[in-house]
């Protein structure tokens, strides 16, 4: 359970960041 909580935050994370660059261009 705790391995797939840190995988969903760490998705969450990357998702975020993708949309942080695109707002960027």
């Amino acid at each position: 359970v705790e391995e797939t909580f840190a995988r969903a935050v760490v998705e969450g994370v990357e998702q975020d960041h993708v949309i942080l660059e695109i707002n960027a261009l």
